[in-house]
């Protein structure tokens, strides 16, 4: 069975390798959900741009990975006691520019961290760029720079949080090595901000699940409108396509421009639920279902996690 490929990246969000997809899938024309502006200034550089310095961004991706098993790590741990400022504060912006010096906006999320880490989860376009070319061939542009995360990001208003340098990421291999839209996960370390606070508590560290049924009711959220708003929606998960059985969707979920990398969260219940997805593409024009998809969280996913946490 022939490989199909999507291309593109930032840009217009992934396009990439998917294995021995079903000929029948029309998976070249799921639309992008990243937004790529001129320059860093999420909100007219008001109250956004950061008051320190970010250093080189440490990048890996996995090698060889663990024996498949069924993993839920961490019961969710709630931190703030005051009226949360969006509907999910563990939500926030994560933006930085690529080699050829454009600004990329995504959705990220806090999870469970280890003790004196701040860990976040995103889609790997996000933070690994590959470049379209005309002929169909994809360019490695690599690393983004100058990567910083905003908790409860709202559009108008200074970050209620702070703004959160991110100094370490892994990207899937798959990623990595050729962009495979299969492959499209990254989990992101960040330092503390200028008052030395670390965003894992302030927030709520939501928990994560590996080798989880492929069908699950989820909450799914993401900035939607090019970052005017968060938004969220609900469905249920199934395989994408089942040859592959390592991507998963749902549908009646309208994204755009700003959504890639939200959470998909298992038994959510505001501050309780495990991250099991995070939105990579989604909505092919004409399509009733408005389907989303996801990158399945396997043993890769669970072996990039703890390239993060070391």
């Amino acid at each position: 069975m022939r490989r199909s490929r999507i291309l593109g990246v930032l840009t217009a969000l992934v396009l990439s390798a998917l294995p021995t997809q079903p000929p029948a899938v029309a998976a070249a024309h799921r639309a992008p959900t990243s937004a790529v502006v001129d320059s860093c200034k999420p909100d007219e550089g008001r109250g956004v741009a950061p008051q320190v310095a970010a250093g080189d961004l440490v990048g890996s991706w996995p090698g060889a990975h663990s024996a498949p098993r069924a993993r839920r790590l961490g019961v969710p741990r709630p931190r703030a006691a005051h009226k949360p400022y969006t509907d999910n504060d563990s939500v926030g912006l994560v933006y930085g520019e690529d080699a050829k010096g454009r600004c990329t906006y995504c959705t990220a999320s806090v999870v469970l961290s280890p003790a004196g880490q701040s860990v976040l989860a995103t889609a790997a376009h996000c933070i690994y760029v590959w470049d379209p070319k005309e002929n169909g061939a994809k360019g490695r542009v690599g690393w983004l720079e100058h990567v910083f995360f905003v908790p409860a990001y709202q559009k108008g208003k200074r970050p209620p949080y702070g703004v959160f340098p991110i100094h370490k990421a892994a990207v899937e291999p798959g990623w990595y090595l050729d962009g495979s839209v299969d492959s499209d996960l990254a989990f992101l370390g960040a330092d503390p901000d200028t008052h030395h606070r670390k965003v894992a508590d302030l927030v709520t560290q939501y928990g994560l699940e590996f080798n989880a049924d492929f069908h699950q009711e989820v909450k799914a959220f993401g900035y939607f409108d090019s970052l005017a708003r968060l938004t969220s929606c609900s469905g249920r998960t199934k395989l994408a396509y089942p040859a592959i059985k390592k991507i998963v969707r749902f549908s009646r979920c309208q994204v755009s421009h700003g959504s890639s990398g939200g959470p998909w969260y298992a038994r959510y219940t505001g501050g309780y639920g495990y991250l099991d997805g995070v939105t990579e593409s989604g909505n092919i024009p004409d399509d009733p279902d408005d389907y989303v998809y996801s990158t399945y969280f396997d043993d890769v996913a669970y072996d990039t996690y703890r390239r993060v946490t070391g």
